[in-house]
């Protein structure tokens, strides 16, 4: 009879590690936040996005490493399918490059030194950047390390 006190107990562990495997695996699919929590998704200082310096006037045509082909402003930079169109843009000293994020999925846009950084960029969001400097900038997604692109000043 002292057996079958224990038999309940051994069930209800049983029970409580498949629940406890089952919330470990459904959090595998998430993506990470970055350390201290999402910070903003603009650049400082600005409440809106910048274009480049003038409205868009004409809409180029990019295409994603899956083929997909995606509508892009001039001095715009769109977020899709882990993919940036254009990878590699070009913009005078002085040019804004806005980063529009149309996947599904947060990204996170930064440079080993932090000239770019545009904190977590939620679903729609949008980040802008105006390049006071020539340079070459090589920039990533924090959260997808594969994802890379480059911004030429001249």
């Amino acid at each position: 009879m002292t057996a079958a006190r224990y038999r309940p107990a051994v069930r209800t562990s049983g029970a409580l590690a498949l629940l406890v495997a089952a919330v470990l695996l459904a959090a595998c699919g998430r993506e990470e936040v970055p350390p201290g929590g999402p910070p903003e998704t603009r650049a400082p200082g600005s409440s809106t996005p910048d274009t480049h310096g003038g409205p868009a006037t004409t809409a180029v045509t990019g295409t994603t490493t899956r083929g997909t082909s995606i509508p892009v402003a001039p001095g715009q930079v769109v977020i899709q399918d882990y993919d940036f169109t254009p990878r590699d843009i070009e913009v005078a000293v002085g040019g804004t490059v806005t980063w529009v994020n149309q996947d599904q999925f947060n990204h996170y846009l930064v440079t080993t030194d932090r000239q770019i950084d545009s904190g977590l960029l939620t679903p729609g969001a949008t980040y802008a950047k105006t390049f006071t400097a020539p340079g070459t900038y090589d920039y990533f997604c924090d959260i997808h390390n594969y994802e890379k692109g480059t911004v030429t000043v001249r």
